[in-house]
């Protein structure tokens, strides 16, 4: 996360396929340590990280915002957000840490018209498990909650209407 302050150009190894893992890793780059050749490879799953990735590619050379501090202690969450103003668009990454006793997070996502509304997926898995339409007022107040330690959440958003 802190190197995406700094070098917004950057690559990392996927060496596992659960989101967790993989959105952890996910940059501008990402090189797959994995055989793929081997039977124990889910191969619907490589194609859903993959595919996931690439949806997101677009926003790493938007601004970037830490939303939850940079603490890495495996007891705290771990929240940032990727915004393209000229797209009017982005997403944020909720991870609860492996030790983390807290089940919700709330943040205030930036760069969004207050009074505007967007259309806001949220994803546990590689599949979006929900859509909603919110104002970016909502989405300067988002909660969200994993009931599973080393989980995490992608929630994109894009603005579907102006504010009147």
């Amino acid at each position: 996360m802190e190197l995406s302050l700094w070098v917004p150009l950057h690559s990392s190894l996927l060496n596992a396929l659960d989101p967790y893992r993989v959105r952890s890793v996910a940059t501008t780059g990402a090189g797959i340590g994995l055989n793929l050749l081997s039977p124990y490879i889910p191969q619907d799953q490589l194609r859903k990280a993959v595919a996931e990735i690439k949806q997101n590619r677009p926003y790493w050379l938007g601004d970037f915002y830490p939303l939850a501090g940079f603490n890495a202690q495996d007891r705290d969450w771990c929240v940032w957000q990727f915004h393209r103003s000229d797209l009017h668009a982005g997403y944020a990454l909720f991870f609860r840490r492996p030790k983390s006793l807290q089940s919700d997070m709330t943040v205030s996502l930036r760069g969004l018209d207050p009074a505007a509304k967007y259309e806001v997926t949220f994803a546990e898995t590689y599949d979006v498990k929900d859509r909603r339409t919110m104002t970016g007022n909502d989405l300067s107040k988002l909660r969200v909650n994993l009931p599973s330690p080393a989980s995490s959440m992608l929630v994109r958003y894009r603005r579907i209407e102006e504010a009147r």
